[in-house]
């Protein structure tokens, strides 16, 4: 998976020669487009210059995508609609006379075979619509839908990016500042390492370094943003059924909070999951052709899972002051024991992607730092 738009931490542990070269914490932050943001801010460095691509693929016919300001409010309203459509249909019904009900269920069986097919020419119109929305995850060729254009996208994370930065303001460092620089370095040995990659070599790169010490990580809505609406989607015609079927309003609430649950748990935290194993499994290869000790990348989940063990996967419980763990099925993210044993079952194959490059560089001659020290977590939004 390729990333426009990225977050990312580094946290230096004490005592360390990291720590005496970097004294306090950083939080950098990276973005696909460059702005001015007045004569008091500075812009951004870019990692890598875009290179225009004239290739082209032939289409039969061009998929309709939709405007996301529009899907912003689609999405509230369709379930505020699916909810009163259900909720006047169950008091309708039980309004109505009983000699309406029979004839009103006289009338379903009579024309069940134009409501069968009706529905089944909806279901088969939405599935093509769905599958020309489908493309092809790079390297791990996983389907991915998108309601968006990469145009729609990058303008949205532009906007969000800005009102983002604007928190900071002054806490933006220039450039031209090492923290800056360094960071461009690493990421232009990794652009000019992976430039075979049309996906990532030809975007425009920024860096923003921002000197704060909130320790925090946040993702720019990208092809999450398409398969939330995807979702919202398909749970319309059950939660009608619910406020249709069910007899009180109360007992319909409570399915209704029951159904979102269900379709988090087992859908939306696997699918959350499944995209940062995927990240994960990229950048390994990223930073293996570009000839960076990519073992290290295991060890470091592994230091993770014993140096944080009251991190983002336990759950404080408050009875007797015990702790316990939260299962990996109710988080966002792969524990850090999956996340190491999954890298660990690709890392021969990472390990000759970096033998065929036949280049031995570290990350001490590329900014002069021992990486066992470097702390770094990243996360990523999809737009292509």
């Amino acid at each position: 998976m390729l990333t426009s738009a990225a977050a990312w931490r580094i946290r230096l542990p004490p005592n360390t020669y990291l720590q005496q070269f970097m004294n306090v914490k950083k939080y950098y932050s990276f973005n696909k487009f460059t702005t001015a943001r007045g004569s008091t801010d500075l812009r951004p460095n870019k990692l890598w210059p875009k290179v225009s691509s004239s290739t082209r693929n032939i289409q039969t016919s061009r998929p309709q995508y939709v405007n996301p300001v529009l899907m912003a409010v689609l999405r509230p309203l369709s379930k505020f609609m699916a909810v009163l459509v259900g909720r006047g249909f169950r008091k309708w019904w039980q309004n109505l006379p009983a000699k309406k009900r029979q004839l009103f269920i006289q009338h379903l069986r009579r024309n069940r075979v134009r409501y069968i097919l009706g529905s089944g020419l909806a279901l088969f119109a939405g599935h093509c619509y769905y599958e020309s929305h489908v493309t092809l995850a790079l390297f791990t060729g996983r389907r991915r839908f998108s309601l968006f254009t990469s145009d729609q996208l990058t303008a949205l994370a532009k906007t969000l990016y800005e009102v983002e930065m604007e928190a900071y303001g002054d806490l933006i460092l220039p450039y031209s500042h090492p923290y800056t620089v360094q960071v461009s370095r690493v990421g232009n040995h990794l652009l000019q390492a992976n430039k075979t990659i049309p996906q990532l070599y030809t975007k425009a790169w920024t860096v923003t370094v921002i000197d704060h010490p909130t320790v925090n990580c946040f993702v720019l809505p990208g092809e999450t943003l398409s398969h939330g609406y995807l979702l919202d989607m398909l749970i319309l015609l059950p939660l009608a059924f619910i406020w249709a079927f069910i007899p009180s309003d109360g007992i319909a609430a409570i399915t209704h909070w029951f159904l979102n649950k269900v379709v988090n748990i087992f859908l939306k935290l696997p699918y959350s999951r499944t995209l940062e194993n995927e990240a994960d499994t990229v950048g390994l290869r990223l930073a293996a052709k570009a000839c960076y000790d990519v073992r290290e990348a295991s060890a470091f989940w592994g230091k993770m899972s014993i140096a944080e063990p009251q991190g983002k996967h336990k759950l404080m419980a408050m009875q007797d002051g015990n702790t316990s763990e939260l299962p990996t099925w109710l988080s966002t993210h792969p524990s850090n024991k999956d996340r190491q044993l999954m890298l660990d079952s690709q890392m021969d194959q990472a390990l000759a992607i970096r033998e065929a490059n036949k280049v031995t560089y570290t990350l001490s001659t590329i900014i002069g730092l021992k990486l066992p020290s470097l702390h770094l977590e990243c996360t990523a939004m999809t737009t292509d």
